[in-house]
């Protein structure tokens, strides 16, 4: 099978406490390294081109402005809590940038995202990611003649999806997404996310919006188990 990797930069308009942006864009280069000819990079993408920021832009200022986050968010990450809500919005762009990978390269029979600073990953677990872990990875999906499910790597088992906290059943930071269900994937995705901050009236991790879909139970999914760490690759 044709793989094509996708992942992107967004400059954000906040401040973050534990990686500096010279930092990440070493993550990236090495991503890219990992990969080559195989990975659609978009940096910059702009932030206002997001598509919850262009929904939240239809709203009525005043409901905009009542959204809270779901959580503080880490300490060593964000400066103030509010923060949380901008980078929230960039990581539910995920859909988006892969379908932009597949309408690219047309002969791709599965789009892979991976975080553009995934390559930071796994020092909490002893399984430090390498870029050859990635490149082994594609190479194996490569190596399939087909695939008819939605595997992706998680650490929790299937149930109800929390509203108020993360939920660690979908890793998030890598995704395998054959061509042929990336449309509906897209759409159940974003159906999902605004239902939820309809709902809640917050903007939310991915995660949960991810255990969402899988609950739908109109797309196969299938779990691998995996943690934010090399084992997002190595246990495919």
């Amino acid at each position: 099978m044709r793989v094509q990797a996708v992942t992107a930069w967004v400059p954000m308009p906040i401040p973050f406490r534990h990686q500096t942006v010279d930092q990440y864009k070493q993550w990236g280069a090495s991503l890219s390294a990992a990969l080559p000819g195989k990975l659609t990079t978009l940096d910059p993408y702009p932030f206002t081109d997001c598509w919850v920021y262009q929904w939240l832009k239809r709203k009525p200022l005043d409901w905009v402005l009542t959204l809270t986050p779901m959580t503080a968010g880490p300490a060593d990450r964000f400066v103030h809590p509010h923060h949380m809500l901008i980078c929230n919005i960039v990581q539910h762009e995920r859909t988006t940038w892969a379908r932009k990978a597949a309408w690219e390269h047309p002969k791709a029979d599965v789009v892979v995202y991976i975080d553009y600073g995934v390559l930071k990953q796994g020092d909490f677990t002893g399984r430090r990611v390498h870029k050859d872990h990635i490149s082994a990875f594609v190479q194996r999906i490569e190596a399939q003649q087909i695939m008819d499910d939605i595997p992706f790597p998680g650490c929790w088992v299937k149930g109800t999806p929390c509203e108020t906290d993360a939920n660690w059943r979908f890793v998030g930071s890598t995704h395998i997404w054959p061509r042929k269900y990336l449309d509906a994937i897209d759409k159940a995705y974003k159906e999902e996310t605004i239902k939820f901050i309809e709902r809640t009236n917050t903007i939310p991790l991915d995660l949960p919006i991810w255990a969402a879909v899988e609950q739908r139970g109109d797309l196969p999914f299938r779990q691998y188990v995996a943690n934010h760490d090399a084992t997002q690759f190595t246990n495919y």
